[in-house]
């Protein structure tokens, strides 16, 4: 990449160097822009680029030393004033590790005001920074967030449901078998644990059935935008959240299965031998 003191020197795009002129462009090599030479000191990565990921929006740059740029004039040019030539369209700058984010933020306005002599109201520029982007996206992330959970709610909401009503027709089926528990000595404890614990099988067994069905979606949907944007395909099942989902559709089971379990657990043995 170019470093302070170059002078008459050029990066290019992969893109550039290998489809723009007659014959490819290699290291060290000339090149003529506006009738001026400039030697090739390097050349980006394919797909590369100062933006990383995004170099392929800018396939066909030319980074250069920003004294050389003064140079290139066009016929557009030729009336323009000194000081309407020498305007900056945009600054990048890198902070050090340990700046202070916000107050380096606020002393670059500061110095652009006084240097363009306008106030806070009738400023012509605007600073942005990653940090801005990256709140915007997580503000992004939280509300998608907050309308999957709220559907999710609604989903658990549909499924305990379910499994209530599953659990107050497996006890009503099975009347007259927790009759017989009962007067072998099942003790109400015993019984309400059993039917607890096939209400957390069904909302296990349904949890498992969800997080495979998900798995397989989110990597379906990530395979087709890879394959669109031309970009590698990436997945990573996150460990704790699998557990954490597996968790809480066991603990909804539980609950869902706590009113039927503590019903059976209730009933008399007489009235339950004698149920038809």
């Amino acid at each position: 990449m170019l470093t302070p003191g170059d002078r008459a020197v050029v990066v290019i795009s992969n893109e550039l160097a290998k489809n723009t002129f007659e014959k490819e462009i290699r290291l060290n090599q000339m090149i003529l822009l506006n009738g001026k030479s400039y030697r090739v000191i390097g050349i980006l990565a394919k797909d590369g680029g100062l933006l990383g990921g995004l170099g392929g929006l800018f396939g066909s740059s030319v980074y250069m030393p920003y004294q050389e740029v003064y140079s290139l004039r066009n016929n557009n040019d030729e009336d323009a004033s000194e000081r309407e030539r020498d305007v900056y369209n945009n600054i990048e700058l890198t902070l050090h590790k340990d700046a202070d984010y916000d107050a380096t933020l606020h002393e670059i306005e500061r110095k652009l005001r006084l240097s363009r002599r306008v106030t806070e109201d009738t400023q012509d520029f605007y600073v942005n920074s990653p940090k801005e982007a990256i709140e915007s996206t997580r503000k992004l992330i939280n509300g998608l967030t907050a309308f999957l959970a709220f559907i999710a709610g609604i989903s658990l909401l549909v499924g305990s449901t379910g499994i209530a009503n599953t659990m107050f027709t497996s006890v009503l089926e099975k009347t007259k078998e927790i009759g017989i528990m009962k007067a072998i000595g099942a003790k109400n404890s015993d019984i309400m644990l059993i039917f607890l614990c096939n209400a957390a099988m069904i909302s296990l067994v349904g949890g498992i059935i969800g997080i495979l069905l998900g798995t397989a979606a989110v990597q379906l949907i990530l395979l087709l935008i890879s394959m669109k944007m031309n970009i590698p395909f990436e997945f990573a099942l996150s460990l704790k959240g699998t557990l954490i989902a597996t968790m809480v559709s066991i603990v909804v089971g539980l609950i869902a299965g706590l009113v039927p379990a503590k019903n059976a657990s209730e009933l008399k043995p007489v009235d339950a031998l004698r149920y038809e």
